[in-house]
């Protein structure tokens, strides 16, 4: 779940990107999914800071659709993660007090995602 960064969506073409720039607890990471194909263009990729996160994954972005078609990058708007609609539940697993679950609900997507609590 994206609770510290910001979030962009891009739909030009076929191709529809979601990128990422985020704080989790492996650090600040940069990513880009492929939302038609499913799949992730950019794995998380460690950065210094949201800043050039931001740019990391504009970069990735702006390559694949390059690659894809000689299609350009649009202006990117992002995003915090309140200005994402999704429906969240948290989970506690009665075997592990200190573990939380958060799924996050979209159309026809599942996200699970471990949190400490």
């Amino acid at each position: 779940m994206l609770d510290q960064g910001v979030w962009a969506e891009v739909r030009v073409g076929g191709e529809q990107l979601r990128l990422f720039s985020e704080r989790n607890a492996q650090g600040v990471q940069a990513s880009v999914y492929n939302v038609i194909a499913k799949n992730w263009i950019a794995p998380s990729e460690p950065v210094d800071d949201i800043e050039q996160g931001k740019d990391r994954a504009a970069a990735h972005a702006r390559a694949y659709l390059h690659n894809a078609g000689h299609l350009e990058l649009p202006p990117l708007e992002w995003k915090n993660p309140a200005q994402r609609s999704s429906r969240q539940f948290s989970i506690i697993n009665s075997n592990s007090p200190v573990t939380a679950f958060t799924r996050t609900l979209r159309k026809n997507q599942l996200w699970l995602m471990w949190r400490p609590s």
